[in-house]
């Protein structure tokens, strides 16, 4: 033990000697500097690769775009491939790759950069739109629901999102694409349509909600009733002929009540 604790102390004390040459030959900017080389030794290495595949320069504005675009079409390919019984391709991993490799390769090399354009970055523009405007109209919707608010803080609720929504949009319908904003206008839409039907949706909501905790409560006393049926029923095995009769009555009991819980 005292060996042991020796050789720790010892390397302690030499650990606490370097340590001050280490930090003066590794500032905090070689560690930042650190990632930047390394992301840049796997550029220059793949980057001749995919520049030959593409028949491109890797300083092409859609470069990036075209070497993600080849990924992620070689990683559906193959994945449809392997799963596809058609060609049976799922014992022999290699003729998929190559299938997929070459799919990819050609799909992607003689694409004309408008239909990057228009048929890539579009869409996913268009989504991006769709989320960042849809989201928070439906973190709103069950903010409103889940509270406790009357029908005019519900309805004042939605006016003041509506006001907030509207000066957002006027302030950027400039930056946007004719498709963005006409997103931002079936959300504004949408948005003003809920102040007039806010009490349907709360009674309906409210209703379910009801229907839930009706379904909870049967569900409980079935379990219930079901447990007596089955104390009659030992009861009845035992000779008891009022616990038989007993037991008919709670079945039908039970039947009415599963019928009932089935409705909600």
């Amino acid at each position: 033990m005292a060996k042991k604790a020796g050789l720790g102390l010892a390397a302690l004390s030499m650990l606490t000697a370097i340590l001050p040459t280490i930090s003066a030959a590794w500032s905090f900017s070689n560690i930042s500097q650190g990632p930047r080389d390394l992301l840049e030794i796997i550029k220059q290495f793949f980057a001749p690769f995919f520049e030959v595949i593409l028949n491109t320069s890797q300083y092409d504005p859609f470069f990036f775009t075209k070497v993600l675009m080849i990924i992620l079409l070689f990683v559906i390919i193959k994945f449809v491939l392997e799963k596809s019984k058609v060609m049976d391709l799922e014992d022999k991993p290699g003729i998929s790759v190559l299938i997929s490799a070459v799919i990819s390769i050609l799909a992607i090399r003689y694409i004309p950069e408008t239909d990057i354009i228009n048929g890539i970055l579009l869409p996913y523009n268009v989504l991006g739109i769709a989320i960042l405007t849809i989201l928070p109209f439906i973190i709103f919707f069950f903010f409103i629901e889940k509270s406790n608010m009357g029908t005019s803080g519900r309805r004042l609720c939605w006016i003041f999102y509506t006001i907030v929504f509207a000066v957002l949009w006027n302030s950027r319908h400039s930056d946007l694409s004719p498709i963005g904003n006409q997103i931002y206008g079936w959300t504004l839409a949408a948005i003003v349509l809920m102040i007039f039907i806010d009490p349907k949706i709360k009674q309906y909501f409210g209703q379910k909600d009801w229907d839930e905790t009706r379904k909870r409560k049967l569900t409980l006393r079935i379990a219930e009733e079901q447990e007596e049926i089955d104390t009659l029923n030992n009861a009845a095995a035992a000779g008891d002929a009022h616990a038989g009769a007993e037991v008919k009555r709670k079945e039908k009991y039970v039947a009415k009540l599963k019928r009932e819980r089935d409705s909600l």
